[in-house]
């Protein structure tokens, strides 16, 4: 706080000087000026304010504004670059760009060894495609079905497994752009800072996909205003028997007897509640 007062104090200080020589410099220069200050800017914020999440400290704040700031200073390094070899007198320019390169290099190590593991070596499974959802529907044909029909179906809230982030939890309603239940429970969590409002819907899905009641199921449809519940793989892996909030593992008979199957696509079924 004491460094950054003081360097507003000079600023202020020789604030008509500045703003002579800001007039002399070449728009391009003015313009890296300027990415320099918001970098800079970016950088400080989170250290005066941030977001507070579950973890209780800055890390989310800063590496979502760290990255921006990165792509500032990046254009702002490379512009300096090229005035540095330009302006050099006392180091031959061999040498600068010697140094250069090898940094230049040192850099490159990652993205270019990412961009060979991520591609899996530039031959991807769904082979070359803009398609997100390809692999989606090479791994789960029968729930990208299932999606593909919630897409052009009735606008109405979806109730499908939860699970942890990173998952296939949420995936219909990911693919479908229909509203969830509960999509990843710790995401959730994480960006409310606690569990109160998540925890509650995590025990009503599995006691909606788990419980013998058919009126503490309707309950819950009600309590939510579910208009499809999917039953496929994946509820029946999440929902398994001797689970804490699933002893008796997931009971899709009262669906059948007391629902309307509007969508088959292999093992998964969906089922209307309206």
């Amino acid at each position: 706080m004491l460094l950054i007062a003081l360097v507003i104090g000079l600023l202020w200080k020789h604030k008509n000087h500045l703003l002579e020589e800001t007039q002399k410099l070449a728009p391009s220069h003015a313009f890296v000026l300027l990415l320099t200050l918001w970098g800079a800017l970016l950088v400080l914020g989170p250290e005066f304010i941030f977001l507070r999440d579950l973890f209780g400290y800055r890390i989310n704040t800063i590496f979502k504004f760290y990255y921006q700031a990165w792509l500032l200073w990046s254009i702002v390094a490379a512009y300096g670059s090229v005035i540095l070899i330009r302006k050099l007198r006392d180091i031959p320019v061999a040498i600068f760009i010697g140094v250069l390169l090898i940094v230049l290099g040192m850099a490159l190590v990652y993205p270019v060894k990412g961009l060979w593991k991520k591609t899996n070596g530039f031959s991807p499974f769904e082979g070359r495609t803009l398609d997100g959802a390809a692999y989606f529907e090479r791994t789960s044909p029968d729930d990208a079905s299932a999606a593909q029909w919630l897409s052009q179906a009735p606008f109405g809230v979806i109730a499908e497994a939860t699970g942890g982030s990173y998952t296939s939890s949420a995936r219909m309603a990911t693919y479908s752009g229909l509203p969830t239940v509960l999509g990843w429970d710790f995401h959730e969590i994480q960006w409310r800072g606690n569990g109160d409002q998540v925890t509650p819907r995590q025990n009503d899905l599995a006691t909606l996909y788990c419980s013998r009641d058919w009126n503490t199921t309707q309950e819950i449809i009600q309590r939510y205003n579910i208009h499809y519940i999917v039953v496929g793989q994946l509820e029946y892996n999440t929902y398994q028997p001797g689970e804490s909030n699933c002893t008796n593992g997931l009971r899709e008979a009262k669906f059948d007897q007391n629902l309307v199957v509007v969508a088959r696509f292999g093992q998964t079924v969906i089922y209307s509640t309206k």
